[in-house]
């Protein structure tokens, strides 16, 4: 049976504890993927990658170019630029036994020089000889590093193809009994992508051997991204402990085993996160995400909000509520923005947006990670240090409703301590943020934007990004390509009444944007998931659905529809074909968009079957 985080690292003494990175640990700080470098090598080389591993592609470009410098030349250029991110920072702050990795980049030996921690490297029986640093805590890097390779003349080697693999053991005995040395009566946790990963299990199997032979008295535990439990039985079988889940939910546990350092000036870094390390596993850093990630249009394509990247790359569109919310953070009255709207506005990627150009003035900008809970005391100290350093910074917060209760507290926080250093961010959809109890702080230092409808400026823009960049141009659907650009503009105008989720469907023509339909619903109560799917159905079927309509349809008692929580909202309850219901505790926003988005759900399983 599988052992929970929690489980994992109450155990955990880090002296009696072997770290040993494998393959895929990395992709958290944006280092590519093994299919990354495979499709990267089949665009260069023209060698395909289906049906072949990494390295045996590799050893067949290698045979057939005899430029062995070229491959590796390619193999780096995959890893420039990127940095280390979220909790692969936190490695220093405890005293690991050592540390083993299989992966070529350098991003661990890079988060001890931030730290100004002494780290010492080891790639080959070479390395032995040099001087050490007693301090320094050791790293061995059984598959090489990418800054030494015999085509530079090294004696070091890469071990890429399978070729290399043949030659692994060739200079590099002395690393692997230092690893049969320091995994005996010690605990190694192993940190991998994937159980089916042929190098995992190889190093789980070479472990549970040394284990053996040495009549036990050590423990093994696979720390794995991705969840398998077929192979984690099997492996438990052996003796194997396993653990499922995120770098981020380890080092996030971890956080009770750090010494807390008062915060007195900058650090070295220049980053007050690293005054606040346990902030480090759930936040998302902008600049970092702006500089190493790669952007990705398809992502977006499919119904997802943009990257930081993707609006780097200028693959968005500005929108004007991102510059009025700029705007707003430029004077000291009022620190928070609140952004609502339903699902498919674009509220995640204006709010992105925003923070994409705070970031650019010098501003500290972060995103929380909505896997894991707001830590507000910890945020009210990092605003505290903000203030007595004269430093802005900004938190996004999405879906800010799912964490209310510590973002009041942090509401509170700020303002008590009278605090407008720390800008928030707060985004959610309107459905799910007015029914819900905030603290009056949220109301006086906050102002709400409702992000609906795509503005006639903004229409233009949108049509500048469609016919101007190739990777989306390259996604325009056919038919709306063969119009004018009056045409164009006409028809989102128009016919889709500038609803951004239509103007989408328009151009796009995706069927992966309903997803944003679906998640929404699942997101809604149960009872308004049955008014939604009634008002879906009428839509699909052609019924001019009003809301009298539905409340006496569906007998919605007239108390529940009493009150006007938001009078703007209840004078326009039915507005260019969304429908905005009424729930018992305030305004309530349904997405039944028009007969496009209506005709989605009669598409998806039993979501438009009225019963």
């Amino acid at each position: 049976m599988t052992i929970s985080v929690g489980e994992l690292v109450r155990d955990i003494k880090p002296n009696r504890t072997v770290l040993f990175f494998g393959s895929g640990s990395s992709i958290p700080s944006h280092a590519p993927s093994v299919s990354e470098l495979q499709k990267h090598f089949e665009a260069v080389f023209h060698v395909s990658a289906s049906g072949y591993t990494l390295a045996e592609q590799t050893a067949i470009i290698e045979h057939r170019t005899r430029d062995r410098p070229r491959l590796i030349h390619e193999l780096r250029s995959k890893f420039k630029g990127i940095a280390p991110t979220g909790a692969l920072l936190n490695l220093p702050l405890y005293e690991w036994k050592s540390i083993f990795t299989t992966n070529y980049d350098t991003l661990i030996e890079d988060s001890y020089k931030r730290r100004s921690s002494p780290i010492y490297a080891c790639s080959s029986n070479f390395d032995f000889g040099i001087k050490e640093d007693p301090r320094a805590v050791q790293l061995f890097k059984l598959h090489g590093t990418l800054e030494k390779d015999v085509c530079d003349g090294d004696r070091s080697r890469i071990i890429l193809t399978s070729n290399d693999y043949d030659l692994a053991h060739e200079f590099r005995e002395q690393l692997f009994d230092r690893f049969r040395a320091d995994i005996a009566g010690c605990h190694l946790v192993i940190i991998g992508h994937s159980l089916a990963d042929p190098d995992i299990k190889a190093v789980i199997d070479r472990a549970l051997s040394i284990i053996s032979k040495a009549g036990g008295g050590g423990r093994i535990t696979a720390f794995i991204f991705t969840k398998d439990e077929g192979r984690a039985t099997l492996f438990e079988t052996r003796g194997l402990s396993v653990c499922f889940g995120g770098i981020d939910d380890f080092f996030a546990a971890l956080t009770r085993l750090i010494v807390p350092v008062p915060a007195t000036s900058m650090p070295a870094s220049g980053d007050p996160l690293d005054l606040h390390p346990e902030l480090r596993p759930t936040t998302l850093d902008v600049a970092h995400e702006r500089t190493s990630a790669s952007s990705n249009v398809a992502a977006m394509f499919n119904g997802w909000p943009a990257s930081y990247a993707d609006i780097a790359a200028g693959l968005t569109f500005s929108r004007n509520v991102a510059s009025e919310i700029v705007e707003q953070f430029k004077t000291d009255d009022k620190s928070v923005a609140i952004l609502l709207g339903p699902s498919g506005v674009g509220k995640t990627t204006a709010a992105r947006q925003v923070l994409s150009g705070l970031v650019a003035t010098g501003v500290f900008c972060w995103e929380h990670k909505e896997d894991h809970t707001v830590q507000s005391d910890a945020w009210r100290k990092l605003a505290a240090y903000l203030k007595a350093s004269s430093v802005k910074g900004c938190l996004l917060i999405d879906d800010a409703h799912v964490e209310l209760s510590e973002v009041n507290d942090l509401a509170d926080y700020l303002a008590s301590d009278k605090n407008t250093w720390l800008k928030l961010i707060l985004v959610s959809s309107t459905s799910q943020w007015y029914p819900r109890i905030k603290t009056s702080s949220i109301h006086k230092l906050g102002k709400e934007y409702f992000l609906n409808r795509v503005r006639s400026v903004e229409i233009d823009r949108l049509l500048n990004l469609a016919e101007n960049v190739p990777a989306v141009r390259a996604l325009v659907e056919g038919n709306f390509a063969g119009f004018s650009r009056a045409e164009r503009r006409q028809r989102l105008t128009q016919r889709c009444e500038a609803d951004m989720f239509v103007c989408l469907k328009n151009i796009f023509s995706s069927d992966k944007l309903d997803d944003i339909i679906l998640r929404e619903y699942a997101g809604l109560p149960v009872p308004l998931q049955e008014i939604y799917k009634v008002v879906a159905a009428m839509e699909a079927a052609g019924v001019r659905v009003h809301r009298q309509l539905i409340i006496r349809m569906l007998g919605v008692p007239p108390m529940q529809t009493g009150g006007g929580y938001r009078t703007s909202f209840t004078n326009r309850l039915w507005t260019s074909g969304r429908v905005f219901m009424l729930g018992r505790e305030g305004t309530r926003s349904l997405w039944a968009s028009s007969r496009n988005i209506s005709t989605i759900r009669k598409t998806n399983a039993s979501i438009c079957s009225a019963e």
